[in-house]
């Protein structure tokens, strides 16, 4: 959830100059459209659709009151494609993740306008322990972007 709020953040327009102070981000497996998710892996039983239909808008109530964040329109690759600076970005995905699925990677990536923009597809899943490989190429981006 936290790679997917930093592209929204990057292109939520109530920020103004403070999106300036982001430099470079990354984005560990960030999801393109949350409701793409639920659909991904409830959808297709009637019993499941109504429950996670329901289910979805007492957390979207809820987090309305908490936080004045509507999560159904809680949509990454909307507000990157936004984004009015230039800011670094290393987007990483595991090759195996069965949650959120590469073609995710692909639609943040592509929605990002950067002129500094990479990616690294891993072997892993969503959950798995990131190897010493990764963690040097994000150590690698960061030494090259200071």
């Amino acid at each position: 959830m936290g790679a997917a709020s930093i592209l929204h953040y990057l292109g939520w327009p109530d920020i103004g100059e403070h999106r300036e102070l982001v430099k470079i981000v990354i984005l560990d497996s960030p999801y393109a459209d949350l409701t793409l998710i639920v659909k991904t892996h409830v959808w297709g039983s009637s019993i499941l659709t109504g429950c996670a239909k329901l289910g979805l808008h007492f957390i979207n109530k809820k987090t309305k009151q908490l936080a004045g964040l509507d999560i159904l329109n809680f949509k990454p690759k909307e507000f990157a494609s936004k984004c009015t600076h230039d800011v670094s970005a290393l987007f990483l995905h595991g090759e195996q993740d069965t949650f959120i699925w590469l073609d995710h990677l692909h639609q943040n990536f592509t929605a990002l306008k950067s002129s500094d923009k990479h990616q690294l597809v891993f072997k892993g899943t969503h959950t798995s322990k990131r190897q010493k490989d990764v963690c040097q190429r994000v150590y690698e981006f960061i030494k090259d972007w200071l």
